[in-house]
């Protein structure tokens, strides 16, 4: 009697049951494409063969955009212009 914990006490505990989202079986094996290609990098080793799904992980990154100096100088006319109509304008 004294060493039971009370009924209501114990049914507390019980976490509540969660749901998870289902992963289709492409999913998981493009994930599972992305990781194996993440480890041959850090450990320095060839990756898997390539598979059609890392194939789809392993695409080259595209190169960071920029402005070029005529894109530049063209904002830097437009800005000179709005804060002049601006000022014109107070």
């Amino acid at each position: 009697m004294l060493t039971s914990a009370p009924a209501a006490a114990t049914e507390s505990a019980v976490p509540a049951k969660t749901t998870t989202a289902k992963l289709s079986a492409a999913v998981r094996a493009r994930m599972k494409a992305a990781q194996q290609l993440r480890w041959a990098k850090i450990k320095g080793t060839a990756p898997a063969p390539a598979t059609p799904a890392t194939k789809k992980v392993a695409k080259a990154a595209k190169p960071k955009r920029g402005l070029t100096a005529a894109g530049r100088k063209a904002l830097s006319i437009a800005m000179k212009k709005r804060w002049a109509a601006k000022k014109a304008a107070a």
